[in-house]
């Protein structure tokens, strides 16, 4: 098959599993420009099942983190294009108000020079926060829930309570532009189906703690 991402797909490697890589491509103006590549020849994110659809979509918003702890970047573009290489692939791409797009997609016409950024052993850096995600503590410490906030219904009132009353400590996954964290839990029922929960932590009803990740976030992911 001439496929060019069944072959030998361009850039640094900075993860691989059975089922994916994650690479860091030589992008002209745009370091940090990372494409998160399904292995298998499919087109579209509907060819997938549940589960491979959760894990490629898990890893996109892995390496979406990864850029934004260590780049700290205006904004984080996704893409999912294929038109010219129908193969499933997403592009992760961290951008500034002094690129030379900005704020228009990057294949758009130029708007200006851009502004010239360099960071040493960036796939280094990179490698090491997307080895973090098999722990899922992105930023290498945990929260704890101190008290539930008014008002929540729902999922959030459940994962609070749940936080609250067993006095755990969990990973953080990221954190949102205001400086609050959020966590994303996958529960798996009884018949191996599993859903996701996002969980944004209020000001005030939290505090960190400083740790390596606890197995309890294992049995949850």
């Amino acid at each position: 098959m001439d496929c060019e991402l069944c072959q030998a797909p361009a850039g640094q490697l900075l993860h691989e599993d059975e089922r994916l890589r994650v690479l860091l491509v030589d992008e002209a103006g745009y370091p940090g420009f990372c494409r998160v590549i399904w292995k298998a020849h499919v087109r579209e994110m509907s060819d997938l099942s549940d589960e491979d659809r959760l894990h490629l979509l898990d890893w996109v918003q892995y390496t979406e983190a990864a850029l934004r702890h260590i780049l700290k970047p205006a904004k984080i573009n996704l893409a999912s294009l294929g038109n010219m290489v129908p193969h499933l692939h997403w592009h992760v791409i961290p951008r500034f108000e002094d690129d030379a797009h900005f704020p228009a997609p990057i294949w758009a016409a130029a708007r200006r020079d851009g502004a010239v950024r360099h960071w040493p052993d960036l796939a280094g850096q990179l490698r090491s926060q997307l080895a973090d995600a098999a722990s899922h503590c992105w930023l290498n410490y945990q929260i704890q829930v101190t008290q539930v906030p008014d008002g929540l219904e729902g999922a959030d009132l459940a994962c609070y309570r749940f936080f609250a009353e067993s006095g755990l400590a969990w990973p953080v996954d990221g954190v949102d532009a205001d400086g609050r964290h959020w966590l994303a839990l996958r529960r798996v029922d009884g018949n191996g189906a599993s859903s996701v929960e996002t969980l944004r932590l209020e000001a005030g009803s939290y505090r960190l703690v400083p740790g390596v990740p606890s197995y309890q976030a294992t049995l949850l992911r």
